[in-house]
């Protein structure tokens, strides 16, 4: 299997059920991820959510 390169991106953080997630994406320079692949990787997570909210952390977020 031949080595490819690939992209870390970190979108900015989200609240689900009032925990902050931090959310990596890995695309391959050639082939990036098609928005209807995000939105079915993301549908089971918020499926439940309630309240979810985009922030920018300001700072460590505890446990």
């Amino acid at each position: 299997m031949a080595f490819r390169d690939k992209d870390l991106s970190t979108p900015e953080l989200i609240t689900v059920d009032g925990r902050q997630l931090k959310r990596y994406h890995i695309d391959q320079p050639e082939q990036r991820i098609e928005p209807e692949v995000e939105k079915a990787a993301y549908d089971p997570l918020l499926a439940d959510a309630d309240d979810l909210i985009d922030t920018r952390a300001e700072g460590p977020v505890g446990h």
